[in-house]
């Protein structure tokens, strides 16, 4: 008497399978976002770079405004006599 061969199950091909398309999955995610992240990646260093300009282009606007005021008030106070 011989053994009759294991039979092939469906439950094994489903492993199989999911052992071949997981790592397919994962690998083609991380190529598919990887592209997405050099898109993302430019555009926040576009953004930055516009704020960064803004910011120094307003805060010059505000020293020469608060040079403006200090001559003014320099030109209206009289100033301070030192007190002994």
């Amino acid at each position: 008497m011989s053994a009759d061969p294991p039979r092939f199950a469906w439950k094994d091909a489903i492993i199989i399978a999911c052992g071949i398309v997981s790592p397919l999955a994962l690998v083609g995610s991380a190529v598919r976002t990887d592209g997405s992240r050099d898109r993302q990646l430019d555009d926040v260093t576009r953004r930055v770079e516009r704020l960064e300009a803004t910011q120094e282009a307003s805060g010059k606007l505000i020293l020469d405004r608060l040079a403006r005021i200090e001559t003014k008030v320099e030109v209206l106070l009289p100033a301070k006599q030192p007190t002994r």
